[in-house]
């Protein structure tokens, strides 16, 4: 007996890892604090290295049976590790720590999705979707003490910033968090590390809210939990995330009120959102519109962002740079001062200037391959979709894509691989609406 439980928990280790990994994310903000407090700059690979941890076990648990859903991401990997190679020979040897330094922000992502897959392709289908629950609840229990920061940072912003030891106009990181300001008031944070971080958690714990409210039995805490998501969403005052609020709610119309026409309005809907914000990333002329109403606004939501997707097009003055990027590393100006190294390094606050910068139209259109593959495959297994996880893509896909750096927007790009991997291993293992109706409360 005492055999089979010490097997029963070691079988549980990759999950039990798992779930300690998530509930971490909800407080990378704290944890960054803590860091810059007690003078521990290791804390702040604390995630890369827990991943790399989590991988390993994967791998080791995995006795060398894997799923076929790993192929692609292991491509992945491979290809940015060959790409990383050609940089290197590439670019000059003292740029060499500037490539392995960009690397993090690469394969660590895709090293999680391979565990995330290896882990839930081990799981039985009611285990799977035990985990699916637990991990539901968990991420509206704390999805809800970071909207309560959210709302707090923004109702009392002395009391914070006198709480991180920071004085009205010192934003940066010294404090282990980003602190950004809009026309005199702090962008609020929550328990993350800046506000572009707590918005999208805040949008994705909202439509979490809507998409799982039949997991839930209290129709007052339904109710609360979604009015707390909508207030923390605007009080983060992330404009893209404002954004992904309305367009959720018109694609939510389509889908629930005329179903027969939903598939091709959203994909109209996606493709003029994504045809309108690749025009106003690459030309002024919304610019000059929008700063008649928010001249701030305008300005650093819209025209840096023109002006760095122009400097970095620019500057790929030859057909490799078009097709392979201006160099590994070469750009972005978030984590490491590449001043040092003799690189006046353009910002890439978007998903797409990243990938062109870094990896080239090629790297754009394949990762733009994958997530329209990905938005298409799950609205054709919707009946598996248990967190809404299309919504979720669909928001980094058309409104994301262009004016944020999903790819590294921690912890949302952690949870938006366990969102979407849930319904892809499900649906494998022949789970139907059935399967997860029984664990709903209706």
């Amino acid at each position: 007996m005492a055999y089979t439980m010490k097997v029963f928990q070691l079988k549980n280790i990759p999950v039990s890892l798992l779930l300690l990994f998530l509930t971490l994310c909800f407080f990378s903000g704290i944890i960054g604090v803590a860091s810059a407090m007690f003078a521990m700059p290791i804390l702040k690979v604390w995630k890369e290295a827990l991943i790399v941890v989590i991988f390993v076990v994967a791998l080791l648990f995995s006795k060398g049976k894997v799923s076929s859903k790993i192929i692609i991401p292991t491509l992945i990997l491979v290809l940015i590790g060959v790409f990383a190679i050609y940089s290197m020979i590439d670019i000059l040897a003292s740029h060499t720590f500037i490539i392995f330094y960009q690397l993090k922000f690469d394969i660590i992502p895709v090293m999680f999705i391979v565990a995330v897959l290896l882990i839930f392709s081990k799981m039985s289908k009611d285990e799977l979707l035990a985990f699916s629950i637990k991990f539901v609840k968990m991420t509206l229990f704390l999805g809800a003490l970071n909207a309560i920061a959210v709302i707090l940072q923004q109702l009392f912003p002395d009391s914070f910033m006198g709480l991180l030891g920071l004085d009205a106009g010192q934003w940066g990181s010294d404090a282990g968090v980003r602190l950004n300001s809009t026309e005199g008031n702090i962008r609020a944070i929550g328990l993350q590390l800046s506000f572009t971080m707590s918005g999208v958690l805040m949008l994705f714990c909202m439509i979490l809210s809507v998409e799982c409210s039949h997991f839930i039995k209290s129709r007052i805490i339904k109710i609360f939990l979604f009015s707390l998501f909508l207030i923390a969403i605007f009080c983060t005052t992330y404009k893209t995330a404002i954004i992904g609020v309305v367009v959720y709610f018109f694609v939510k119309f389509f889908e629930k009120f005329l179903p027969s026409i939903s598939k091709i309005s959203i994909f109209i809907i996606g493709a003029i959102l994504v045809l309108f914000f690749v025009y106003s990333t690459h030309d002024y002329s919304v610019y000059n519109s929008v700063r008649v109403y928010n001249q701030t606004a305008a300005y650093n939501s819209i025209y840096l962002r023109v002006l760095e997707h122009h400097n970095i097009i620019n500057s790929l003055d030859s057909v490799g740079k078009v097709l392979f990027g201006a160099g590994l590393g070469i750009n972005g100006t978030f984590g490491l001062d590449k001043s040092e190294y003799g690189i006046n390094a353009i910002p890439t606050d978007s998903a797409y200037i990243y990938l062109v910068s870094n990896y080239g139209y090629v790297g754009f259109f394949t990762y733009l391959f994958l997530l329209v593959y990905i938005q298409l495959k799950l609205f054709m297994i919707k009946d598996c979709d248990i967190f809404g996880a299309r919504h979720l893509i669909f928001f980094t896909l058309t409104i994301e894509l262009f004016y944020n750096l999903g790819l590294g927007n921690f912890p949302n790009n952690i949870f938006l691989v366990v969102f979407v991997a849930v319904p892809f291993v499900l649906k494998k293992k022949g789970c139907t609406r059935e399967d997860i109706a029984a664990y709903s409360y209706k």
